[in-house]
């Protein structure tokens, strides 16, 4: 398996933007150069695990949610949709959220919707 660059620098710009920060405040913050986080962004470059850390700090995410979706597996896909649904809710939005999730999977694996 290699890393989809492309796909964690889209990931990488969509926290960064929904933290309001720039790639000028971002590079202050993990002490890499703009240009590095403008090629991470961008697919083009990847980066260092410590990098990525310092990344996921600044952006108050966690390293497995930028990488999460890099694997080919269409659950891990799944996985990260609701990761990033459930990332901005409290603790009884999550709960809400799975109970929800949770009878919708019953029905539809139930006799009478079928």
């Amino acid at each position: 398996m290699s890393l989809n660059l492309s796909l964690l620098g889209s990931r990488v710009k969509k926290f960064r933007k929904r933290t309001r920060f720039t790639q000028e405040m971002l590079a202050e913050l993990t002490n890499l150069s703009v240009q590095h986080i403008g090629n991470i962004e961008i697919g083009r470059k990847g980066s260092s695990v410590d990098a990525l850390i310092r990344i996921a700090d600044a952006l108050n995410v966690t390293v497995d949610l930028l990488l999460l979706g890099n694997c080919d597996s269409e659950i891990i896909t799944y996985v990260c949709e609701f990761a990033e649904l459930l990332f901005n809710c409290n603790m009884d939005e999550r709960d809400a959220i799975l109970d929800t999730a949770i009878a919708v999977a019953e029905m539809l694996r139930s006799e009478n919707y079928r």
